[in-house]
């Protein structure tokens, strides 16, 4: 994956998290919607102007942008030992189920272990796991904490939800070190991204952001099960 590629698809999930077309963004940051499409096809070199104003206009910190470019092309780069082919389980709900309870059979004293950077997420996710699903809920920041977590509190956590992208340790690096303490580790990674811009080993679950609770709870009782 290129820088140019890589900064494309940052700018339009978060185009598309904010609800704005290409002209509605053009217009914010008074950009040229052409120009704005290269961008977001990776046939253009963004310059640091093009950074901070797209920021400006989207409303999050040019850093932030950055740091999931880096993400991205760290996750490109990743080599995995095997030789098959990398994809993911990918998710899919019956949408009908939504509309059911979101409470879990057989929840009571299991413990999540739940990944991500963003506290907004660590929160709404919690009060899911705690509240809808019965869960105990341990939080980590970022992957080194995580790790750390994990080798404390490896005898009663049941699985791990990481989510892929983080500024410390991507998430799949973070599945390889609890991998070396427990080869019968359960995860579930979780991205704003499709499952086809993303390497990661095979036969690991995944879920792409927006999920509903109920999308979240099934999987999370299907992997406990299995």
């Amino acid at each position: 994956m290129t820088l140019e590629k890589a900064f494309g698809q940052v700018i339009k999930r978060y185009r598309k998290l904010r609800g704005f077309s290409q002209a509605e963004l053009s217009v914010r940051c008074s950009l040229d919607r052409a120009y704005i499409s290269r961008l977001e096809s990776g046939k253009q070199q963004p310059s640091l102007i093009t950074l901070f104003s797209i920021a400006a206009a989207l409303n999050i910190k040019a850093t932030k942008i950055t740091r999931e470019i880096e993400a991205l092309l760290a996750l490109d780069n990743i080599v995995f030992t095997n030789n098959k082919i990398n994809t993911f389980k990918i998710f899919k709900s019956n949408k009908s189920s939504d509309k059911k309870t979101t409470q879990c059979s057989s929840s009571a004293n299991e413990t999540i272990l739940l990944v991500d950077d963003e506290q907004d997420a660590l929160s709404a996710l919690s009060s899911v796991f705690t509240k809808d699903g019965g869960y105990n809920v341990i939080t980590a920041s970022g992957g080194n904490d995580a790790v750390k977590i994990y080798k404390e509190n490896l005898d009663k956590i049941r699985i791990v939800i990481i989510d892929i992208l983080m500024p410390d340790i991507d998430g799949i690096s973070v599945y390889k070190e609890l991998f070396l303490l427990n080869p019968k580790v359960k995860v579930l990674f979780i991205s704003g991204y499709s499952a086809q811009h993303i390497k990661t080993p095979t036969h690991l679950p995944f879920l792409q952001k927006p999920f509903s609770p109920t999308q979240l709870l099934t999987r999370i009782r299907e992997l406990l099960a299995e």
